[in-house]
């Protein structure tokens, strides 16, 4: 490599300007693959296939259908709010008698209100007031607290309202107190009109509201239910200034806010963003504001997640002149620039680095789709890691050529890659370790960007050791004279150093130590919302929808009943079995609402043992009937809730049949919880199992299983922090036997891996004192830090055995090696 810049016959090294044709007729198939790079930020995705919670996850979504559904709502919805129905039709369009779809929109197959699911509530002879309770937190919300006030109560509002807010803040609630005539009102145009499928409509399903005064709203409505239940036992004890109640009756009335639930096509997945703006199209049509509109689910956290990857990138939303905000990578890069501009005091130099690290980021990121990768939010921190590490080296090798250059300019490229070429190559080895051992980590996400970000570091060393050459031999920028000023400086804090290097080491190590201390507190996230921020729409979006109607993330649980229970078992015995543990999961206080079959069918008692021949036969006859008549029922629709697994399923070991035997029934729960509280899904799955198991245990052959995304998250949460530890363990123990076999000593080794993984102890141990959650994007930095630490540690020796080998005193070989 030293020979390769070195050709006296001409006037510019022939091999130089092969490596720079070759850098040149790269960057065209490289722009190609770049702009063929997809995003993929799917949770669900993020487990390899052969995980357990991976593994159930995909056995239950062969079970059941699983569609792309977003929750859709606006501020002012209500059960008697007419444009629901009109939004739906214009959603789903009309068809012929042949089926045949006209109009709609092409990004949705279909949308359900609650309406829908009330006819079919009605349909089974299940009452309105029952039938709205059982899709409450689902589509329906448990509205507003209506307070009906005593007639001392009217005449003194002022005073009953204060006490009411007093009340509140005693309580931890910030209260809006709405009057009945600020209430929006609605005027059904055709209350009776059908739905496709024909049935009554809003008058005869919809019970009247409660006669009320007042309506009161306060944050996080659903999450507390001891506090609400104190807030409206003592709200009727309030009295006013004459000792007399002022408040009758407090109560809730479902109703308000309603969602309607939208199915995306192929072409709505494929362009999410479209069918979101069709969408507020549609609702401009039917008289909603695009303010009002509430969109929630995981295609709506998937576009926004992917939006803001591409944002990162280039955010046309904000001025040229906000940088960060416009572009964090050529904020970055200008950051590169200045500092560079600063530490090498030449503007073609500078010019000359920021190439180098532009080529070497670009082509490492056009590896990502040219060999099958996808972008994602873990995967976009690669530009700018590779970016800052290519300056850095660039910057070693351009301080090397101006020493270099000071004695001899005609040889200083050759002696510059002499000098650069042992510790660039150890830094970015050790670096590319660091990044690899992000490899083994059980997230795909974070595996991806390991193995992706180890090649970048790899191939940037070629383009620092062979592209950054090439172009100093042809451009020769003038080095600059660095003041004696700046090495005097560093030789005084060398000293200093050298005499008081017992008390640094001293306190150094009392700060880690404190720090790390706080990783006893350490703790994992990986809820996709909070990586947006409070102020963002989809946050509050999400805060509304789980404020005020129905939590996000779908926890399901799948009940299972064996060949052998089917036949001792009546279908009607077997749907109250599912009907019981149903009714225990809802009770669940972080549970917004839960949705079954049951939940569409009148309960069904089974006549008592003494009852006579004739009841018993009925009640067999009845459950024959209602099990034929699911049973024929369109498959799809059937197949939400209830399904007769056709094969038998594993799930961790061949042949074990834990998820499932061939034959056996499964019936589907599926309940909702919020994303946005403190819930503990730990703890919430563990709760769901308890409930279920204890309806369960006394039927043998019925079991169940905890499956969909929350199993998920907490599997992700988990997977966080053991690969957190097997990565960072792998590429301490890999870099320090490195550090080991380059300074010929296994002590020294060991001792110079400190100051390295002081770094990362001291910020995780800090994250974990503020009580800071680390997810999965924080998780990276650790390996990262490690490798970057070692890049300064190796290039800091180098020299310093360097001055040695010159027959330097230690504190000579440091006051040069920190020059």
């Amino acid at each position: 490599m030293i020979q390769f810049f070195q050709n006296h016959d001409f006037p510019r090294p022939r091999l130089a300007l092969w490596v720079l044709v070759a850098m040149a007729f790269s960057l065209p198939p490289a722009w190609w693959s770049v702009r063929s790079i997809r995003l993929e930020n799917d949770v669900s995705n993020w487990l390899p296939d052969d995980d357990p919670s991976a593994r159930t996850l995909d056995w239950y979504r062969q079970q059941f259908p699983i569609e792309d559904r977003l929750l859709l709502s606006w501020d002012s919805s209500s059960l008697p709010d007419e444009r629901v129905e009109a939004f739906a039709r214009r959603i789903r369009g009309t068809r012929d008698e042949n089926g045949i779809r006209d109009g709609g929109s092409p990004y949705f197959t279909g949308a359900t209100t609650p309406l829908d699911l009330l006819r079919r509530l009605h349909k089974s002879k299940v009452e309105p007031r029952e039938a709205i309770d059982r899709l409450q937190g689902i589509l329906i919300g448990r509205g507003a607290l209506k307070v009906l006030l005593t007639d001392t109560g009217r005449e003194s509002r002022r005073h009953t309202r204060r006490k009411l807010e007093g009340l509140g803040r005693e309580l931890g609630m910030h209260l809006s107190i709405e009057d009945r005539s600020a209430e929006p009102v609605f005027t059904v145009v055709d209350p009776n009109l059908d739905s496709e499928t024909g049935g009554p409509g809003l008058v005869e399903l919809v019970p009247p509201q409660p006669e009320h005064d007042w309506q009161l709203t306060w944050t996080r409505m659903n999450e507390r239910p001891e506090v609400t239940r104190q807030f409206l036992q003592r709200a009727t004890q309030l009295t006013g200034p004459s000792g007399e109640s002022v408040v009758a009756n407090c109560s809730f009335s479902a109703g308000a806010p309603i969602a309607l639930v939208a199915t995306l096509s192929e072409a709505g997945r494929a362009d999410r963003a479209a069918a979101f703006e069709d969408l507020r199209r549609i609702a401009s049509e039917v008289g909603v504001s695009a303010n009002e509109i509430r969109m929630g689910g995981r295609p709506v956290a998937g576009n926004a997640l992917n939006a803001a990857v591409k944002l990162a990138a280039w955010n046309r939303a904000h001025p040229l002149w906000q940088l960060p905000w416009r572009s964090a990578l050529l904020f970055s890069m200008v950051a590169g620039a200045t500092l560079s501009l600063l530490l090498l005091r030449s503007v073609r130099l500078v010019g000359i680095v920021l190439v180098v690290a532009a080529y070497a980021t670009f082509t490492a990121l056009a590896i990502v789709p040219a060999t099958g990768g996808n972008m994602n939010m873990v995967l976009v921190v690669m530009p700018t890691l590779l970016l800052v590490l290519t300056i850095s080296a660039a910057i070693h090798v351009a301080n090397y050529w101006k020493h270099a250059a000071a004695s001899d300019p005609h040889t200083a490229v050759m002696r510059a890659v002499s000098m650069a070429k042992t510790p660039c190559t150890l830094a970015s080895v050790t670096t590319a370790i660091g990044l690899l051992s992000l490899g083994v980590s059980n997230l795909l996400p974070v595996r991806d960007f390991g193995v992706y970000s180890a090649v970048g570091c790899l191939l940037s060393l070629l383009v620092v050791l062979l592209g950054f050459p090439a172009l100093l031999s042809y451009l020769q920028p003038r080095p600059a004279h660095v003041p004696q000023t700046v090495g005097l400086l560093w030789h005084r804090l060398a000293a200093r150093l050298f005499r008081a290097r017992t008390p640094v080491i001293a306190a150094f190590l009392a700060m880690f130590v404190i720090c790390a201390a706080g990783l006893g507190r350490f703790r994992t996230e990986t809820k996709v919302i909070t990586y947006f921020p409070e102020n963002s729409r989809l946050v509050q979006d999400y805060r509304f929808l789980e404020e005020r109607l129905s939590g996000i993330v779908p926890v399901d649980v799948i009940v299972r009943f064996d060949a052998e229970y089917q036949r001792e078992a009546t279908f009607l015995e077997r749907m109250e079995i599912v009907r019981e543990v149903d009714q225990s999961i809802r009770a669940h206080p972080d549970v917004s609402g839960t949705l079954s079959l049951p939940k569409f069918l009148p309960v069904a008692e089974r006549p008592p043992e003494n009852a006579g021949r004739l009841a018993r036969a009925m009640y067999h006859k009845r459950a024959n009937t209602t099990e034929q008549r699911i049973r024929e029922t369109t498959g799809s629709e059937m197949r939400r809730f209830l399904n007769v697994a056709e094969n038998s399923h594993d799930l961790s070991v061949a042949g074990d049949q834990r998820l499932n035997r061939a034959g056996d029934e499964l019936w589907r729960i599926t309940a909702h919880t919020a994303i946005l509280s403190d819930t503990n899904y730990g703890d919430l799955t563990s709760d769901l199992n308890h409930r279920a198991q204890s309806v369960l245990r006394t039927h043998a052959g019925a079991n169940h299983i905890v499956t969909g995304i929350v199993p998920i998250f907490l599997r992700t949460q988990q997977a966080v922090l053991e690969s957190l530890i097997r990565s960072f363990a792998l590429a301490f123990v890999v870099i320090a036997v490195v550090m080991m076999v380059v300074l010929r000593s296994p002590l020294a080794g060991v001792v110079t891996m400190l100051p390295n993984l002081l770094p990362v102890g001291v910020v995780f141990g800090m994250i974990s004192w503020f009580g800071l959650a680390v997810d999965i994007g924080t998780m990276i930095t650790a390996s990262v830090a490690l490798g970057i630490a070692v890049d300064g540690t190796l290039h800091l020796l180098t020299w310093f055995r360097d001055g040695l080998s010159r027959g330097q005193t230690r504190r000579q070989a440091l006051s040069l090696a920190l020059g």
